[in-house]
């Protein structure tokens, strides 16, 4: 089963979902939950490959390459994803 883990808590996900609501229970900030703020910026630790691609969103505020925005990403693939916030 997919799952993001932070700081030692873990939360199972859906495959091609979105992982807003994940990311905010594991204590992740959000504001605009549209990609135009950068509050849920993290960093991915391990399973960037497990992601689905960058949206637009994230390439127009030009984040470091291990760093995505939680209202953006999905689990492609089954694996666990572990972050930490920005």
């Amino acid at each position: 089963m997919p799952r993001i883990t932070m700081d030692g808590q873990s939360v199972d996900v859906s495959l091609n979902e979105p992982l807003d609501d994940a990311c905010e229970e594991l204590g992740v900030d959000f504001a605009c939950r549209a990609g135009a703020c950068g509050t849920c910026e993290v960093v991915v630790l391990s399973g960037l490959e497990l992601l689905i691609p960058r949206t637009e969103e994230e390439e127009t505020l030009d984040l470091p390459d291990s760093h995505r925005l939680c209202c953006q990403i999905e689990m492609a693939r089954d694996g666990v994803v572990e972050i930490e916030e920005a």
